[in-house]
């Protein structure tokens, strides 16, 4: 990638973080605005029960939704975990005698 569409790219995620704040600053009340993302979201899950168990009562339905979000967020939080393990600097022994002090 060149220089400049480096340039550009960085503009681009500036800009957009910028109009993100500026949208949630302005925003009143911000649950109602998220709601249909997060209805959305769980109707993923919903689905999910649908297809492996249909014809479940509602309330099994939304427990079992509930197991499967849960299920995935903890997938997320593993993954995270392994990929900063993974990212450590590995520490390295040095086996030279470090500020000048001599060996008896």
């Amino acid at each position: 990638m060149s220089r400049r569409n480096r340039s550009r790219s960085s503009d681009r995620s500036i800009r957009a973080s910028i109009a993100a704040n500026k949208r949630w600053a302005l925003e009143p009340d911000r649950r109602k605005a998220t709601a249909p993302a997060r209805k959305g979201f769980f109707q993923r899950f919903l689905d999910q029960v649908d297809r492996s168990l249909p014809g479940l009562p509602e309330d099994e339905r939304y427990r079992r939704a509930e197991s499967l979000q849960r299920a995935y967020f903890q997938s997320l939080a593993l993954r995270s975990a392994k990929a900063r393990r993974d990212a450590k600097p590995r520490r390295v022994s040095r086996l030279t005698d470090v500020g000048g002090a001599c060996d008896e």
